[in-house]
């Protein structure tokens, strides 16, 4: 039986939006997300829930992520990106070494652009349309472009910039909400992950903090599913190859040098569990064991239950 502060939603994101346009008027609020197994899908979806509710949202990585393609006008086209984890937007803007101020002032020149129209600054392709006028912009800022193969990647901002970014922003007042999304982590596409000394790289002026699991690790060695593997087994006191446990994975999401570590007092902390429809009939004790190990003093203010079964 699931206890109070389970949420379990097919629409997860609109719980989030929920969340953040909360707050007061003028606000920018600032998410980050950390964890393992659905980061970055949650980022770019989150990134086209803000556009359909007219808001701008300003992806601004503190680590690496694959560099965002140019938006396109289908919203069928952009759902499919979304949900393999790919970013997209109208403009990606970096830093390049320069001052805080002068990217501010580029992002402001974006974002107050009168007839609603970005400066494309990512190539379109051949055929698709220039401009959607009638929508909200969505931005990825970064400091630089890392050639990395297959895919190029994108160096994130420090925490530091991402809140001098939020000040600058709330000092504009912009006719348009503005929502900074923070990927603040990284997991060579793992869906769970042990945490170093320098993770994650969480603003201290993140409102809401969520932290992704993807149950797909739950049974299979953790050698396999975890990243940095060594350091989990460490923490947990178990070898490289024992199979995930719902309690190990409880550990880890909450551990004091875990997802959170570095968590504004202020902010909201929530644990998504993602990919429910991973898991059969057979293995729902599976899902309650881990709910109930993460229900202790100390949890997180919410969960969240994400698939296609939610």
């Amino acid at each position: 039986m699931l206890r109070a502060g389970v949420i379990i939603v097919q629409q997860f994101l609109s719980r989030i939006m929920d969340l953040l346009c909360a707050c007061p008027p003028g606000h920018v609020p600032c998410l980050a997300v950390t964890g393992a197994g659905g980061k970055s899908s949650l980022a770019a979806g989150l990134s086209i829930h803000l556009s359909k509710a007219g808001h701008s949202g300003i992806i601004a990585p503190s680590t690496r992520i694959y560099m965002p393609r140019p938006r396109s006008c289908s919203p069928e086209e952009e759902q499919r990106l979304a949900e393999c984890g790919t970013q997209t937007c109208d403009a990606l803007l970096l830093r390049r070494g320069r001052s805080d101020r002068a990217l501010s002032e580029e992002l402001r020149a974006v974002l107050c652009t009168m007839d609603g129209v970005p400066r494309r600054l990512l190539p379109l392709p051949e055929k698709s349309s220039a401009l959607c006028p009638n929508r909200a912009l969505c931005l990825v800022l970064g400091e630089e472009v890392v050639r990395h193969s297959p895919r190029s990647k994108l160096r994130g901002l420090s925490p530091e910039t991402i809140c001098r970014l939020q000040q600058f922003l709330e000092k504009e007042k912009l006719s348009r909400r503005a929502v900074l999304l923070v990927e603040a982590d990284g997991a060579a596409r793992h869906p769970l992950k042990a945490h170093a000394a320098h993770e994650p790289q969480i603003p201290s002026c993140a409102d809401l903090v969520v932290a992704v699991m993807g149950l797909d690790a739950l049974g299979k060695p953790l050698a396999t599913v975890v990243h940095r593997p060594e350091l989990a087994a460490e923490r947990l006191g178990v070898t490289l190859y024992a199979p995930v446990t719902p309690r190990m994975a409880a550990t880890l999401l909450l551990h004091e040098e875990g997802p959170f570590r570095g968590t504004p007092s202020s902010a909201r902390r929530i644990v998504l569990l993602n990919k429910t429809d991973v898991l059969d009939p057979s293995q729902g004790k599976l899902l309650d064991e881990l709910l109930e190990s993460l229900h202790v003093p100390g949890g997180p203010d919410e969960i969240l239950l994400h698939g296609n079964n939610a």
